[in-house]
């Protein structure tokens, strides 16, 4: 009796643990990342004062971050960063703020910027021209005309509706260096044909100077000043008139304060400042980092009160007698260093762990550590690309993609080999993942693929005519997902796709996915989120809002589920009601029928670049606010039901079925606990000729692998099986 009792009790503990919720809201920590030395590609002064910067990193590949002062540049917030990462190559271009507030950044397309309820909002504007056209500058006048500089077309382009519709309204047949705005809102154009000048907002133009110049800018009581070379012309009458005088050295730019003084860059020798109009120059360089070659310079900007700011364009920003930013001291003449780590950058584009090796992309520099480690280290490609995706199939291969570019290693990264399929002109990929001995890559429209095996790639996406916007990959069984106006699935790698009837229409395509497992997965839809217990190929409506809002009013740029259920939610969009509560990071435990705000004092609302879940553990990659951990397993639900009594007795590698099978079998195996599972395939030679999983975690039960041995020859294979605490081999044999 004793001993069943002891059953008895031990059985209904056993169902009280089933029924037991073991989830708990994440709790979020910051763990160390390495910082990212930035330069400012601009500045530029709003009505109230403020001052705002665009940082990109020292490789000016990419923007980090746009940052906001509203002491002078004594200290720094950041603000947001780049809403299309990867779009331009060159990083930041200008940064222009109208009477109104509104902020204006080119990075090749024109983006408008704005603050509703303390949230930084973003939208693209379209300008027009050219196919290789883009947009290098803005300028704005008071009544808040908007001026464009493309290059490409050479053209110069006016808006009256602070950016929503844009003339072309100048266009020369030389290249165009700069706009200018006035302080009488008379808009100057300067460069190889001159300088021109207008009134009237392009209306008419008045020819200035003709011949090639470099700068240009409007001194004290409205004197105009510009040159090239050693030479500096000076016009006192609107341009009428010119003096040009020969100096000594050669000129790189001449700024205003504002009130009576020039500033000029003097190659080779740094800063000096004239009082009489650029007739004499005295050198200001105390205070200055001076680099070992050349003179310290770059780029200036007055403030309100008459302060001119120095954008030191050689400093050595990780060393401590160095600065990003000097202020000068009219008084004596000197330049006092100011805000420097408030200016670095945090951005995390991508993140991946094989096994004990953790692999990251920060800003747009490729690190790696294992994760016993704290520091990480970079590792660089020659030449050093503008990286945004990594991926690591196992300890040896790994990929990088850049826009434009797209390397590999199979040494661990001590060598690094591009990749340039044959037909492909800049192969890149924004995003990368692998999945059944095929490595993905998306860029644009283009989802392509190339068998391990044999270096080839191929393009999967063609039949989805270019209409399709997302991918989602289902790391748990390697089936694709894609929103092509509808929803279309792949369990094949790409190879053929099926309509999702389910899913179909403009309220029913999937925005965001998440995967519990390879049968369990949820969908978020325009108007509901839908559940699918049998792979994808049928759904139920489970809720049909978001905390009273309509889901397609969201922006749900991230979405996860763990192996026990539970979700976690990233929310772009505000509700204008309750600003502070309805964005940022959201935790479920019940399928949504109820959400929790997490990590909202970490302030990282609406900045996260990557999410994922790796063996249930939560990875956070923000845009400017670093990256955060659960640093435990999370969303542990025990779902009611029979499965918990599938769980086997012992662990099991089973034979493949069918065998002898072409091309495809299924692989099967069983596990008693939860546990990390390598699966891999091997010849009669002993090579590894695939490499189905490393390390990927797995809940109790059992479990199904397909296997593809398209690009094998005829013969015998030997699959095997390794965990932490047991590991096991069979035979089985592929006839074509």
């Amino acid at each position: 009796m004793k001993t069943m009792a002891t059953i008895f009790f031990g059985i209904l503990f056993t169902l009280m643990l089933i029924h037991t919720s073991y989830a708990q809201t994440p709790n979020l920590n910051r763990v160390t990342t390495p910082v990212t030395p930035t330069d400012i590609n601009d500045m530029a002064v709003a009505p109230n004062g403020d001052l705002y910067a665009i940082t990109v990193d020292q490789y000016n590949t990419g923007l980090l971050g746009i940052h906001r002062s509203t002491d002078g540049g004594n200290t720094w917030t950041f603000v947001s960063t780049d809403p299309e990462p990867g779009v331009s190559a060159n990083g930041g271009g200008t940064l222009e703020i109208d009477v109104s507030g509104n902020i204006y950044i080119t990075d090749k397309n024109i983006w408008r910027i704005w603050f509703e309820n303390d949230v930084l909002q973003w939208e693209k504007l379209e300008v027009g021209g050219g196919l290789f056209s883009w947009n290098t500058e803005v300028e704005s006048d008071s009544e808040n005309n908007l001026f464009s500089r493309q290059n490409g077309d050479n053209g110069v382009y006016h808006s009256a509706d602070t950016g929503d519709s844009w003339t072309k309204v100048y266009a020369p047949s030389d290249d165009l260096r700069g706009l200018y705005m006035g302080s009488d809102d008379r808009l100057y154009v300067w460069g190889d044909p001159g300088i021109v000048a207008t009134s009237d907002q392009g209306v008419t133009w008045d020819t200035l100077y003709t011949g090639d110049v470099e700068y240009f800018t409007e001194g004290p009581n409205g004197t105009l000043i510009s040159g090239w070379d050693k030479h500096i012309i000076v016009s006192e009458d609107s341009g009428e008139n010119w003096t040009d005088t020969e100096m000594e050295e050669f000129y790189n730019g001449i700024y205003f304060d504002g009130d009576a003084t020039l500033f000029a860059n003097i190659a080779n020798k740094g800063v000096y400042i004239s009082s009489d109009t650029a007739k004499t120059w005295t050198e200001v360089n105390t205070g200055l980092f001076e680099p070992q070659f050349g003179g310290p310079g770059g780029m200036m900007m007055p403030l309100q009160d008459g302060t001119m700011l120095l954008r030191s364009t050689h400093a050595v920003h990780e060393t401590a007698n160095s600065q990003v930013l000097y202020r000068f001291n009219s008084d004596t003449k000197e330049w006092d260093a100011v805000a420097t780590e408030d200016l670095y950058g945090y951005v995390i584009r991508d993140y991946v762990r094989k096994g004990e090796q953790e692999h990251a992309i920060f800003a747009n520099r490729y690190f790696t550590k294992s994760v016993s480690e704290d520091n990480w280290t970079e590792v660089t490609t020659d030449p050093q690309a503008a990286w945004l995706a990594v991926e690591a199939i196992d300890q040896d291969t790994i990929y990088l993609a850049g826009l434009t570019n797209m390397y590999r290693t199979v040494d661990g990264g001590s060598s690094w080999t591009e990749i340039e399929p044959e037909g492909f002109f800049g192969f890149g990929a924004t995003q990368l993942f692998n999945a059944g001995g095929y490595t993905f890559a998306k860029k644009n429209l283009g989802l392509y693929r190339q068998d391990r095996s044999n270096g080839n790639w191929v393009t999967i996406s063609d039949s989805f005519d270019g209409s399709w916007s997302k991918i989602f990959f289902n790391e748990h069984d390697g089936s694709l997902f894609v929103n092509a106006g509808g929803a279309q699935r792949s369990t094949d790698y790409g190879d053929s796709w099926n309509e999702i009837e389910d899913l179909d229409g403009l309220i029913n395509k999937p925005l965001a996915m998440a995967f519990q497992d390879s049968q369990t997965m949820f969908a978020i839809t325009t108007n509901s989120m839908k559940k699918s217990t049998d792979g994808g190929v049928s759904w139920t409506t489970i809720n049909d809002d978001f905390k009273g809002r309509v889901f397609g009013n969201i922006d749900a740029s991230h979405f996860e589920a763990t192996s026990g259920g539970a979700m976690l939610l990233n929310v772009d969009k505000p509700d204008a009601e309750d600003p502070e509560n309805s964005f940022g990071l959201f935790y479920s435990d019940s399928e949504g029928s109820s959400w929790t705000h997490i990590g909202s004092d970490q302030n990282y609302a609406g900045s996260i670049s990557f999410m994922d879940l790796v063996n249930d553990e939560l990875i956070i990659g923000t845009a400017g606010f670093g990256m955060y951990t659960t640093g435990e397993l999370i969303g542990t639900n025990i779902a009611d039901g029979p499965q918990i009594t599938e769980i086997p007795e012992d662990f099991g590698l089973y034979q493949n079925y069918p065998n002898p099978f072409n091309p495809t079998t299924i692989l099967s195996f069983s596990l008693t606990r939860a546990e990390n599972v390598t699966l891999e395939v091997y010849d009669m030679m002993g090579r590894r000729v695939a490499t189905l999983m490393t390390a990927e975690k797995f809940s109790p039960g059992n479990h199904q692998v397909n296997f593809d041995a398209s690009h094998l020859s005829s013969g015998t294979y030997y699959y095997r099986i390794k965990t932490p605490t047991a590991r096991a081999t069979r035979a089985m044999t592929l006839i074509k």
